[in-house]
């Protein structure tokens, strides 16, 4: 195919995807005897699809396609670029916490009230669970020992367990431990279906408001888009309405649901679990909150980077999946020019970035699990050295402070609390994800275009269907510097 190129002018060809260089599919050839037209960049063509770059250079594509066009052309292009990559700096900011339900109705603002409380009560049962299985440890020491007054217990009891014996028999203490075996497993028992049933509902009310929020949000968007004028689709190239209902919105959705109810358990079992703790053995658990900022630390840190990890394996995943698609989209073309090959040799240079993630990811996991272990037996190490002395110097007490229940009661109390404030990253992240992601909605939302077709106000003219342009010059918003002129009678 030859090509009469002239001074001034761009010229470039549209191939199939999935043929020559690369996603974009564009390759452009200028005439040098004037250097200065082309503006496009190697960052500029491998963000364009074919179908932008074609268009851009003037709406046609085919196969083999000769295009030729003013050095305009060129500088609307990069200029389009440069604005978009503009808008991405210039995003919205966060908006706050409870803007995330501004479109939500009073009814279902009184059921997140209530599933705020119940995922708070979700919380509690942590502790519960602690103490629980204190005092029944407790028990096991006194039934076996068999030397003065057992344990008082306050939730054992509860469950039919807990007998307070004074230097009893083998017989009666063989019969209070089975009582007590009995009252632990009932009372476990009705610990966790309370707190199933808890979570769960406090899960799936705030799934439900959710849901209805993104259906309302949605309607709205897609009203917002249509009532806007051509200047605003002239000057937001980024805007497309699929990867906004499909991107952002599901991501405002993510932030709004569960996210929510599982990160106020895991605060509020660390809260009502340090508060126990404190109730029980303010010394201990001094000595064990010592420790709780680098157990929080590193959960935190393994689970932020592994996430991270995750993110960037999968969007490698993601891109030798473009490649893919790609090539089934124009598999006869590939077949014809004899690039099978060539794609599979595309393809698997592609995945090479997503092994090597991979096998970072699998390091890094294996190295932060072994570091986080190691301070959490660590930590138990000190708990028990120091919890041992605190129960030898208060023995000979008629009351003594400080008993295994204490111990037990006090160190799984602190330790789960703190691990469970370490997994609250993730969730953190999803909300302030969410507040990105509704910015960037609701300001397409609020938008008042200057030409509203909705709006009912002002003057209503009859049109009679006659109309002039005379000398009538006017300049799109993107192309400030190209001046167009109408006249039409």
């Amino acid at each position: 195919m030859r090509v009469n190129g002239h001074p001034g002018w761009t010229c470039g060809r549209v191939l199939e995807a999935g043929v020559g260089t690369g996603a974009a599919g564009l390759r452009m050839k200028r005439d040098d005897s004037n250097k200065s037209v082309s503006k496009y960049s190697a960052a500029a063509q491998r963000r364009m699809s074919a179908g932008q770059a074609s268009y851009a250079l003037g709406g046609w594509r085919s196969n083999s396609l000769t295009i030729s066009t003013l050095a305009q052309n060129s500088a609307y292009l990069a200029e389009k670029l440069l604005n978009e990559e503009k808008e991405e700096k210039e995003r919205s900011k966060p908006v706050s916490w409870y803007k995330l339900y501004k479109y939500a109705t009073p009814c279902e603002l009184l059921l997140l009230l209530f599933g705020v409380i119940l995922a708070c009560l979700n919380g509690f049962f942590v502790p519960l669970g602690c103490i629980i299985y204190g005092e029944f440890t407790a028990l096991l020491i006194d039934r076996t020992v068999m030397v003065g007054t057992s344990t008082e217990t306050i939730t054992i009891v509860l469950f039919g367990g807990g007998k307070i014996l004074t230097n009893a028999t083998r017989e009666e203490n063989r019969v209070a431990l089975i009582e007590d075996s009995q009252a632990f497993g009932i009372g476990c028992m009705v610990f966790s279906v309370g707190q199933l049933l808890v979570g769960l509902l406090s899960v799936d009310i705030f799934n439900h408001v959710a849901l209805n929020q993104v259906d309302r949000l949605k309607a709205k968007f897609l009203r917002s888009v249509l009532r806007q004028d051509i200047t605003w689709y002239d000057l937001n190239t980024t805007m497309n309405f699929a990867t906004k209902v499909s991107d952002d919105v599901e991501k405002f959705r993510e932030g709004i649901a569960e996210k929510v109810p599982i990160f106020i358990y895991l605060v509020m079992s660390f809260v009502t679990s340090v508060i126990i703790s404190f109730v029980y053995g303010w010394e201990l658990t001094l000595v064990l909150l010592s420790c709780t900022p680098v157990v929080i630390a590193t959960t935190a840190v393994v689970a932020k980077v592994q996430s991270s990890l995750t993110s960037q394996e999968l969007k490698a995943y993601s891109i030798a999946g473009v490649i893919a698609e790609e090539v089934l989209a124009a598999i006869r073309t590939v077949v014809a020019f004899g690039g099978e090959k060539i794609e599979i040799a595309r393809y698997s240079k592609r995945l090479e970035p997503a092994k090597k993630m991979g096998m970072k990811k699998g390091i890094f996991a294996g190295l932060g699990s072994g570091v986080m272990w190691f301070i959490i037996y660590a930590t138990y190490a000190l708990a028990f050295w120091y919890g041992v002395g605190l129960i030898l110097d208060s023995r000979n007490e008629e009351k003594p402070i400080y008993t295994p229940a204490v111990l037990m009661i006090v160190f799984f109390s602190v330790l789960q609390g703190a691990q469970n404030v370490g997994l609250t990253a993730p969730h953190m992240e999803a909300i302030t994800t969410a507040r990105a992601s509704a910015a960037s909605v609701y300001a397409v939302i609020n938008r008042k275009p200057v030409i509203d077709i909705f709006s009912t106000e002002g003057e209503k003219p009859v049109l009679k269907g006659d109309i002039e342009f005379r000398d009538v010059q006017f300049r799109y918003p993107a192309r400030k510097d190209v001046l167009v002129s109408i006249c039409n009678t």
